[in-house]
């Protein structure tokens, strides 16, 4: 709705400068709509689904606001359901979390750095509330292609 409004009120701006408006009104509703179109866009990016998720024999294939991170499951060492508020876990959503295997050297590089928290020293792979599956479903998943590495709470 916003670009809707900044394109309007931009397309004004011009029309109405090509008019006869004085300049100042004119700069000042263009500029106005300029920004209503990058704040409409920035939003719909928030908005949009964040997580593609594909989970294989060959790890986690996740595509996470445009970037791809692959966790092949011999650079995890155990995975688990969990919290992400590690503060208030009443306020919290289910995350799947994933810790890395002692054989990775730097879990936190790019672009697996996006996925880190530095709190609990681990992945948090994805919050099945903002894909199209349920935590059940995304659960089954790994435990049916890493069965040896869930984490029983």
């Amino acid at each position: 709705m916003a670009v809707v409004i900044g394109s309007v009120a931009f397309c004004a701006a011009v029309t109405g400068y090509v008019l006869g408006v004085p300049a100042v009104p004119a700069v000042m509703l263009g500029v106005a709509g300029l920004a209503a179109m990058a704040i409409g866009v920035y939003v719909h990016q928030l908005w949009k689904s964040p997580y593609s998720l594909k989970v294989s024999a060959d790890g986690i294939d996740l595509d996470y606001r445009g970037r791809q991170i692959n966790l092949p499951w011999s650079d995890i060492d155990r995975w688990q359901v969990g919290n992400t508020s590690a503060t208030s876990p009443k306020y919290g959503r289910d995350a799947i979390m994933a810790w890395p295997a002692p054989s990775v050297r730097e879990p936190t590089v790019e672009p697996r750095r996006i996925l880190w928290r530095r709190d609990l020293s681990c992945w948090q792979i994805c919050e099945p509330d903002l894909t199209d599956g349920s935590t059940a479903e995304i659960v089954a998943a790994f435990r049916t292609f890493a069965p040896g590495k869930h984490l029983q709470p």
